[in-house]
């Protein structure tokens, strides 16, 4: 009977008379196990979860920030309406005043002019009341000889006659302008103008008081060096000569370049 409850007790009790280490050892165990197994559920479904919460929270941080940028990208676009229609206003008001201002120009330049030409014709009706010319015939003032186009070396030339204050009797007679030029071969040529005025009756008619302007055209050989210009004036009936009064060229062309780019600068 004792040897079998000895047996008995040992069976239901397996850490009877083994060290009470390895008793402890299989209790750990035990609870081990039993944490891993419930743990891997509840690890799983608190990550779930947690994953659950970053998602809404991002998505709502996602959303809001969008919409941000939706405000923003609005309030950029009624800034760039805005500064669309202000640049168009002020394009507007600089095309005006642009307009004006060009206007304004033209009027500045007209006026230069006029006052020019008012100033040129004060000195000439000063020049013809000089006393100490008074009493002199007849002379140059204002010969202006420029390039145009055409054949050969063609130049637009003007002058005009002055007659003395003090003399009386009008001016009758013959006008025309004598250019003297070397050709190819270094032979210095005589022309004539108008065409055909060598024979001075057919020269520019001349019939003034105090002054009349006189204008034609120069027609030379292309390879012509031109050297001077002379205007002559030769009396109606007797075709003596009143007037022969000489010009050196280069002066005269340079001259009205000149003149040509005062021009140009003051416009």
């Amino acid at each position: 009977m004792d040897q079998r409850y000895a047996s008995l007790v040992l069976l239901l009790h397996p850490n009877r008379g083994r060290p009470r280490t390895l008793y402890i050892r299989r209790v750990v165990f035990f609870a081990l196990v039993t944490l891993l197994v419930l743990g891997i559920p509840g690890s799983l479904w608190g990550a779930f979860q947690l994953g659950m919460t970053w998602r809404v929270h991002s998505t709502e941080g996602l959303e809001s920030r969008v919409e941000d940028l939706e405000n923003q990208k609005s309030n950029m676009e009624d800034t760039i309406q805005e500064l669309r229609s202000q640049v168009a206003h002020l394009e507007s008001d600089k095309a005006r005043q642009s307009g004006q201002l060009e206007k304004l120009r033209q009027v500045l330049n007209r006026l230069e002019t006029r006052n020019n030409e008012l100033q040129d014709q004060v000195a000439f009706y000063r020049n013809i009341l000089d006393p100490d010319k008074a009493q002199r015939d007849t002379s140059v003032q204002d010969f202006r000889v420029r390039r145009v186009d055409g054949r050969g070396q063609t130049y637009a030339y003007s002058f005009r006659l002055i007659q003395g204050i003090a003399k009386k009797e009008p001016v009758r007679g013959f006008a025309r302008v004598v250019v003297t030029y070397v050709d190819g071969e270094g032979e210095e040529e005589t022309r004539f103008f108008p065409e055909g005025s060598e024979q001075r009756k057919r020269g520019m008619d001349a019939e003034f008081r105090y002054f009349q302007n006189f204008q034609g055209r120069i027609q030379l050989p292309e390879n012509a060096q031109p050297v001077r210009a002379t205007v002559q004036l030769y009396d109606r009936n007797s075709l003596g000569e009143l007037l022969s009064q000489a010009h050196d060229w280069n002066r005269l062309v340079q001259a009205k370049e000149k003149e040509d780019d005062d021009d140009s600068q003051e416009t």
